[in-house]
């Protein structure tokens, strides 16, 4: 049994409001999303919720970078959840 379910407003309203912003420019350049390529700088809750909403939407090309540089497969010390995000960026 769960006794806690912790929300973490910050990395869902960066996310939304993130996409939004790309949905708009988007729609404003007439280019389609699958077309484009983002780097996201920082890796934590926030930009790892922006790269999966955004991955959602069609983006292909995700590059997310930390404090050590662009986060990858096989990249040494990431914690399991950079682990995650690095097999599907």
């Amino acid at each position: 049994m769960v006794k806690y379910i912790l929300h973490l407003a910050h990395q869902h309203g960066t996310a939304i409001v993130t996409s939004a912003a790309i949905i708009n420019s988007m729609k404003i350049l007439k280019k389609s999303i699958e077309n484009c390529r983002a780097v996201i700088n920082g890796a934590g809750a926030a930009g790892i919720a922006i790269a999966k909403l955004l991955m959602t939407l069609g983006l292909k090309d995700v590059i997310l970078c930390d404090r050590t540089g662009a986060i990858y497969e096989g990249r040494e010390n990431l914690n399991p959840i950079k682990e995650s995000i690095a097999k599907v960026t």
